[in-house]
């Protein structure tokens, strides 16, 4: 196990805030010590996300699918300067068709 010492304060401020505290288990113990994903007010608990999807069946053999996700993390870490919410979006489109040769 790395000592406390050696590892930054950058880095040690960056964890207290992106990742939440045990809630489980003896303490010192190193593995099984998390239950659940409680709300609470770090990065990694608190965050906003939603998923839309839509299915369209043109005809019998042209299906057309598309989808779009968003999610807002308002993990912001004091010690590291720049810090702030991160967003993501996803897109994805697939259009389908179906060729059947006839002999």
């Amino acid at each position: 196990m790395l000592p406390a010492s050696r590892i930054s304060t950058v880095s040690q401020n960056i964890q207290s805030c992106a990742y939440p505290n045990p809630n489980s288990g003896a303490l010192g113990v190193l593995a099984n010590n998390w239950t659940a994903n409680y709300p609470g007010n770090t990065g990694f608990t608190h965050y906003d996300h939603f998923d839309i999807r839509g299915d369209y069946n043109a005809t019998s053999r042209d299906l057309i699918d598309a989808r779009f996700s968003w999610r807002l993390l308002p993990l912001t870490v004091p010690a590291l300067p720049g810090s702030g919410p991160a967003r993501t979006e996803h897109c994805a489109g697939i259009e389908s068709y179906d060729i059947a040769l006839r002999v």
